[in-house]
């Protein structure tokens, strides 16, 4: 298959669109920023319609957006220039992250009042998901950021030392809802821990993979809450309710959350030591065999399109012409394979 591959790459580095491109050389190729190549495609980064839509909203302080977190925000504008593979040198990634140093105020809007509350648990609050954002651009050397990824190691630890899938939850007011002093891991934990590298000793690298292999068998997971005083918070569950799907039973959307969780857990670098994922990256890796290296399911879902806090994976412009398409996620299932080893697995074959 590996010889396959090459050849789907070879295509991507020619016709696909300059993220594609940049973000092939310098993820699974490994090559240097350095490299002339990869800084003419930094360039051309910059000329995309949809970095220069975000950029257009970006104010003189560094600020992106209206909000810190949701549509028009800081968060989803530093993810989509991620995204796009635009260096943390340029000047205006540099300035958005130079922003998001000293937000003031401006760090709670778009997050429900209980964000401090939250940030206070170890959960999905406004420091958390700036520390994410933080991580997402390759920064992990922050005092405060490392702190957080103390709470998202915590969040794991309890998966992974509770003695039943109800443990950490209590009943209240007909719902489920999580325990004080329990940290349970969300989107941001995973993505925090996928981005970051300082962390992964060999006993936490263990006891990330058993955590992973108690959401995989306790999976699909049921909905829980989180209280705020009398109140009740839905907290951020984005692709974090079943960690075993069947791939050959997913609908569009269904195709979009496995897409976001299994290039996280390929990051984390779990895969290995999960048989369920591992079957998952193998018939992965034998839909693409089937169709020559390419992933061709026309996925239509919304949910690819836009690039925000949560959703989103398109790449190019559109997807009106379908090898445009067939390019975005083919990438994306290359980052998969790439992360989850399966790729040096078949070159060592």
């Amino acid at each position: 298959m590996i010889t396959m591959l090459n050849k789907v790459i070879d295509e991507l580095l020619e016709k696909a669109c300059p993220a594609i491109r940049y973000r092939v050389r310098r993820e699974i190729l490994h090559q240097p920023p350095e490299m002339p190549q990869l800084q003419a495609l930094q360039d051309l980064i910059l000329a995309d319609p949809a970095v220069r839509q975000t950029l257009a909203a970006q104010g003189p302080d560094g600020w992106i957006g209206r909000d810190f977190h949701g549509a028009d925000s800081m968060e989803g504008g530093i993810r989509l220039l991620c995204e796009k593979g635009m260096e943390p040198s340029q000047p205006p990634l540099a300035r958005a992250l130079q922003a998001l140093t000293h937000p003031g105020e401006r760090l709670g809007k778009g997050l429900a009042k209980a964000g401090p509350s939250l940030d206070a648990q170890g959960l999905d609050g406004p420091e958390l998901i700036r520390a994410v954002v933080f991580a997402y651009a390759g920064i992990e050397d922050r005092p405060d950021l490392q702190a957080k990824i103390r709470h998202a190691l915590q969040a794991f630890q309890t998966v992974r030392d509770m003695g039943s899938p109800d443990e950490p939850f209590e009943p209240y007011r007909g719902k489920r809802v999580l325990r004080q002093g329990f940290i349970w891991p969300g989107v941001y934990h995973l993505r925090l821990l996928a981005f970051t590298q300082g962390w992964r000793s060999a006993a936490n690298m263990k006891m990330a993979a058993e955590a992973v292999q108690r959401l995989v068998d306790y999976s699909p997971l049921p909905v829980y809450y989180l209280r705020w005083g009398s109140q009740l918070i839905a907290p951020g569950l984005f692709c974090m309710d079943d960690f075993n799907p069947s791939l050959l039973e997913l609908d569009d959307n269904g195709w979009m959350f496995w897409f976001h969780r299994a290039e996280l857990l390929a990051r984390l670098g779990v895969v290995p030591a999960v048989p369920a994922l591992q079957r998952q990256v193998h018939k992965l890796a034998e839909m693409m065999n089937d169709n020559d290296g390419w992933f061709t399911l026309r996925l239509e879902s919304p949910y690819f399109r836009k690039i925000g806090p949560y959703a989103g994976l398109m790449l190019e412009q559109d997807w009106r012409v379908p090898r445009r398409r067939i390019y975005d996620l083919t990438f994306r299932s290359l980052l998969i394979l790439h992360y989850s080893g399966y790729l040096d697995l078949q070159c060592g074959a």
